[in-house]
């Protein structure tokens, strides 16, 4: 598996803080979504899984591969638990996207 070894642990934290303010605003989104416009929806579709869900990706493969200081790991655990709270929501915006 092809680690993303260019990752500074700068990258690395930025990456989490994203990721936790995204996971932040997850249970607001799901809790508006049906009132929001379809430019909205998008928008987020675009944001989630253009981007957040690729840094999840990566961060667990740095996880995996060792890269990943005890804090950020742990960090990374409250996010995971997060995006699993809202899957099925986050499958719903999958399926409509």
């Amino acid at each position: 598996m092809a680690y993303p070894t260019s990752l500074s642990t700068r990258q690395i934290d930025a990456h989490l803080r994203y990721l936790a303010e995204e996971c932040r605003e997850l249970p607001f989104v799901r809790g508006k979504w049906e009132q929001m416009d379809a430019v909205e929806r998008e928008a987020f579709h675009l944001e989630w899984f253009g981007q957040a869900e690729i840094f999840l990706r990566d961060l667990r493969e740095l996880r995996e591969a060792g890269r990943l200081s005890p804090e950020q790991r742990a960090k990374l655990d409250r996010i995971v638990a997060c995006v699993e709270q809202h899957r099925d929501f986050l499958g719903q915006v999958a399926a409509e996207g």
